[in-house]
């Protein structure tokens, strides 16, 4: 017990002395990198002119190399992406899919979470609206809320063929394809049907190549009153955030998923939002319960310097302080006005 409580101690003292070096702008300077030689063709391999997600030109910046993975970050929105910049279906088959073939093993873990991201989902069904999913993963999501709501039209698009196959095997109806490719042709038949569309993109958006080109697209050619839900991950400070989850986990992980292309902050969404003249709002989800760290890591025992980091930020709101809580939720409405935050 004393052993234990030492380390939730260390852990405790690691985690603070990291906030802080963070909240006064310094990386610590133990988090180096691997390969110097990396680090200074990054922004050279970065191939969009343009920040992906806030469409900023000033050049993106060097920010993270993890073995052969690189990323960079935008200096205007703080955001950034993966170099070279690809789609994650392009991505090494290696870096993903071992991790999605097993998501079929854990479906309870992530039901609990389905069930309130399905509650979000349906508060925000008006009459006239049908779902468009984009990438629904194992589809557990879609099935409650079609058991919820049996006559709303809810129509899934998934472009990665692993999760197609689950979804079939669920009995759910697939669109495969890109959603540069199908969409128009969908929210087109669902318009002349004169219907509004709710769009769900739960942790899609940083899978997806030009999240700010997707965004726009949507806003030209949904009628108005559409509406977009989406969750991404928060990725502030996450040069130095990776470096103390592995010492919490106890064990070393990329520093993000590598299917992460884009990486999100609460001002790089907010920039893209702004940017087009949305109607939006924008919010943390963090997170506070063992539940919901079992669904990200697909891990059915936790170790006690979880639990202790879970305390933490309960008592303290610490993630809240520094702007680092799990995840990003975002309402957008395409309205006729479209001006700025709801």
């Amino acid at each position: 017990m004393h052993k234990l409580t030492g380390k939730i101690r260390a852990a405790t003292k690691l985690y603070y002395e990291t906030l802080f070096c963070q909240f006064h702008s310094h990386i610590n300077t133990n988090l180096k990198h691997d390969s110097s030689e990396l680090i200074k063709t990054l922004a050279t391999d970065y191939s969009p002119t343009n920040c992906p997600i806030c469409e900023s030109p000033q050049s993106a910046k060097p920010y993270i190399v993890w073995k052969h993975l690189e990323w960079v970050k935008c200096p205007s929105c703080s955001g950034g992406a993966l170099s070279p910049y690809t789609s994650e279906v392009e991505v090494k088959k290696e870096d993903t899919e071992s991790t999605y073939l097993n998501y079929e093993k854990s479906l309870d873990l992530f039901m609990p979470v389905a069930g309130e991201k399905a509650n979000w989902l349906v508060k925000n069904l008006e009459d006239g609206m049908e779902i468009v999913e984009l990438g629904a993963g194992l589809g557990l999501v879609a099935s409650i809320v079609r058991e919820a709501k049996p006559a709303v039209g809810y129509h899934i698009i998934e472009p990665n063929k692993v999760f197609a196959s689950f979804l079939r095997k669920r009995g759910l109806s697939v669109i495969e394809g890109s959603a540069a490719e199908v969409l128009p042709v969908l929210v087109e038949e669902l318009s002349q049907k004169g219907k509004r569309i709710l769009f769900f993109m739960d942790n899609v958006l940083e899978h997806i190549a030009y999240p700010a080109k997707l965004i726009k697209e949507l806003m030209d050619i949904s009628p108005p009153g559409s509406k977009i839900l989406l969750e991404v991950p928060n990725e502030k400070l996450l040069k130095a955030r990776y470096k103390l989850q592995d010492f919490i986990r106890g064990n070393k992980k990329p520093p993000t998923f590598p299917g992460h292309i884009n990486l999100f902050t609460k001002k790089s969404l907010t920039m893209l939002c702004r940017h087009m003249g949305l109607s939006y709002k924008i919010w943390f989800n963090p997170l506070r319960s063992a539940a919901e760290v079992k669904y990200l890591t697909q891990e059915r025992e936790l170790n006690p310097l979880i639990y202790a980091a879970l305390a933490i930020m309960r008592l303290t709101y610490i993630d809240y302080l520094l702007g680092v809580p799990y995840h990003l939720r975002a309402e957008i409405i395409f309205d006729e006005k479209n001006e700025n935050s709801l």
